[in-house]
């Protein structure tokens, strides 16, 4: 129950955050979304490491008190955002873990009353699918303070000690806090669940898979060009330049319609001007011209 209590507590502070920072609105109160452009590879490239502790839930671990099973974690990683809301990263997690067991079995070290003290050693390299639920709902603002992402992710797993090892598929989701500090840095605070094969503890039998939870903090380094840029709506643009070309084409047929009436007009107002100064001279001539319909 403590570890159920601990995780509802981590994703209530976390839907919190996200629901105070939804300041991403343009004039009429609405979420701004994409889309955005597609940035380049090395682009919102991120790099993390935390530390915290790890809780083996494995077949006889109930046996002692819940604080003697904490064991230090650490996790590496290296990650990229392909959009404000996808991204994903490969990394290391693990590190040691304990618990107990039985006599004979791998990873035991000690008597401890009935049962025996257990101490090994994890390894957990991994790829991981993230999603930014806080920019996907709240829409995308390179300067909020909190953002809340869930992740699952594939990878390979590795228990080792007592010149012995076990290795497995291993499986994880988890959430993933990331707090902003400035453009470069930010603070992350992670839980993650990591489901193995029974067998991952040197113990055989019981359950179908068993697995370990590790809480973090640590920080994240955000490299090279941060932050995603609107694209142009090339298709409005295109739609108001085609608008414009079929109000060009109407005037130009309106002017030509009326053109001709015109053009009669100012050749009858030449024949009278013509017999009413005919006598005038080149000067009166010459002023008659404008008004010939062939010059326009």
């Amino acid at each position: 129950m403590k570890r159920l209590y601990l995780i509802v507590l981590f994703i209530i502070v976390s839907l919190a955050a996200t629901a105070q920072e939804n300041g991403n609105r343009d004039a009429q109160n609405r979420i701004v979304r994409g889309p955005y452009e597609t940035n380049r590879f090395f682009d919102n490239i991120f790099v993390g490491v935390a530390g915290g502790v790890n809780i083996y839930f494995g077949e006889h671990d109930s046996y002692g008190k819940f604080g003697k099973r904490m064991a230090p974690a650490l996790d590496i990683h290296v990650g990229k955002w392909f959009t404000p809301s996808i991204g994903t990263r490969v990394g290391y997690s693990g590190l040691q873990a304990k618990g107990w067991t039985t006599a004979g079995t791998k990873y035991a070290k000690g008597a401890d009353g009935s049962m025996f003290k257990e101490k090994f050693g994890v390894s957990y390299l991994h790829a991981d699918a993230m999603w930014n639920f806080s920019n996907a709902v709240s829409g995308y603002k390179e300067t909020r303070t909190w953002n809340f992402v869930p992740f699952v992710g594939v990878g390979w797993a590795r228990s080792y000690g007592n010149d012995t090892h076990d290795n497995e598929i291993g499986f994880d989701a988890g959430l993933l806090n990331v707090v902003r500090l400035c453009d470069l840095l930010d603070l992350t605070l992670e839980a993650r669940c990591l489901l193995v094969n029974q067998r991952f503890d040197g113990v055989g039998g019981g359950r179908i898979g068993e697995g370990m939870l590790s809480v973090t903090a640590g920080l994240s380094f955000n490299l090279n060009r941060r932050g995603f840029k609107r694209a142009e709506r090339r298709g409005a643009d295109r739609h108001n330049a085609a608008a414009l070309r079929l109000r060009l084409i109407h005037l130009r047929r309106h002017f030509r319609r009326h053109r001709v009436p015109l053009g009669v007009h100012l050749v009858l107002g030449k024949l009278l001007l013509t017999d009413r100064l005919e006598g005038a001279g080149a000067d009166v001539q010459r002023h008659i011209r404008f008004v010939d319909p062939l010059c326009l």
